[in-house]
């Protein structure tokens, strides 16, 4: 049995690689890794990772009784208002926990396009789970329930209780931050795309985003009084690690550079690498993340290997520019300039000074200067060497009898 010190650690150690498949020093070193100025500092509590009986487990507690349901479990601080327990772990080391025990990430509530290019809504799918709920009653009675005994159905749907639940995983934001840290969706029982577990069909769902109408509520008969004190154990069931519904995410850059999962990889692996994933994960859901000025080239091509790996289902989705794009033609570059000095008349009129703006423009432009000479000296190189092949070839297939003659230059 592992000490909660050596759980941490534990813990600790597989989040640099876990998440997105990133090694913690290549975190470290990314300056786009920074936590949200917004986000309040709020406690952490530690989860408790049992490789052997293969279990997650960490604290709760109730805070609502009798209430209309989103989740079963939020952060603390969150969204209380519409959950039965609250808990202060982080979503993101649950994730990395279930990780650890060899389960994938699966499928969240979704519009997606499949091979025949039709959009169609998919439920939660994945890697299946149990949660069980422990607490001690006011006179030391110990009591220990499955979740969804804590539930009731109160929609038009008449919704079963759910006795599973799955694996979605939530996301790993542009800004290489976790979704469900920040908005505290640790356990669903409406469909989020962003939730940590969710329940395994369709339930409060409109476009994997959730609606107004909720389908349970809790079920005051069974849940303990509020501030009750309760260990909540996520187990996957067995074969989870097999699971068919799983999901990866590509991303591409404006100059064609790919990663899976965070893992950098060259365009000629990338069917190599995903067909080795689907022939685990037959329904793979590859979920495909460009920049904002990632070529239109660049993503058909990875369709393309996606669909020849196996990939049946996929998703796209467009990053919004992070810094101004420069003119990209002479009558840009002139309508660009009548803009500003416009503006700059009207200063005092605006809400943001154009000045600020046009020299946060300038720097944007030094950055492509200085990506474009990169380039420049990158195909001068490559230039340098093809025409160096060329050569070797040309002399390596030149006819016998006419390799001791001078060439001609008159084009003769």
């Amino acid at each position: 049995m592992r000490t909660r010190a050596s759980i941490v650690v534990l813990t600790a150690c597989i989040l640099g690689w876990a998440l997105a498949g990133v090694p913690a020093e290549s975190k470290a070193s990314d300056k786009t890794a920074e936590t949200p100025a917004a986000m309040p500092a709020r406690r952490v509590s530690p989860i408790a990772l049992d490789l052997k009986k293969r279990t997650v487990s960490f604290s709760a507690e109730v805070c609502q009784r009798e209430v209309m349901l989103e989740f079963m479990i939020c952060r603390t601080g969150t969204k209380e208002h519409e959950s039965i327990l609250r808990s202060d772990v982080l979503p993101s080391h649950i994730h990395a926990g279930l990780l650890a025990m060899g389960l994938t990430r699966g499928k969240p509530a979704r519009w997606s396009t499949g091979r025949d290019g039709v959009s169609r809504f998919g439920p939660p799918q994945g890697p299946e789970l149990d949660i069980t709920l422990e607490w001690t009653d006011k006179d030391g009675k110990k009591h220990k329930d499955i979740a969804g005994a804590w539930l009731k159905g109160v929609g038009k749907k008449k919704l079963p209780v759910p006795k599973t639940w799955i694996f979605v995983g939530s996301d790993m934001l542009s800004d290489n931050t976790y979704a469900a840290d920040i908005n505290g969706e640790i356990v669903s029982v409406s469909n989020f795309s962003s939730s940590l577990i969710d329940v395994p069909f369709e339930s409060s769902s409109e476009g994997g985003q959730g609606n107004l109408q909720a389908e349970y509520s809790a079920d005051p008969q069974a849940v303990p009084p509020v501030g009750t004190k309760v260990k909540v154990t996520i187990a996957p069931r067995d074969g989870a690690e097999k699971s068919p519904h799983a999901r990866i995410l590509l991303e591409i850059d404006r100059f064609g550079r790919m990663k899976i999962d965070g893992m950098r990889i060259l365009p000629g692996d990338l069917r190599a690498r995903v067909k080795k994933f689907v022939s685990v994960h037959s329904d793979t859901l590859a979920v495909i993340r460009s920049d904002a000025q990632t070529i239109v080239y660049d993503i058909a091509e990875a369709r393309e290997e996606l669909s020849f790996a196996g990939v049946i289902e996929t998703e796209q989705q467009h990053l919004t520019p992070e810094a101004p794009i420069p003119p990209r033609s002479a009558e840009q570059a002139q309508a660009e300039l009548k803009r500003w000095a416009r503006d700059f008349t009207r200063a005092e009129h605006l809400l943001m000074d154009p000045v600020k703006q046009a020299r946060s423009v300038l720097k944007e432009i030094d950055r492509e200067l200085a990506r474009t000479e990169r380039m420049k000296a990158l195909w001068e190189d490559y230039a340098a060497q093809l025409r160096q092949a060329i050569a070797k070839h040309e002399a390596a297939t030149q006819p016998a009898d006419n390799k001791n003659q001078p060439r001609r230059t008159d084009g003769k």
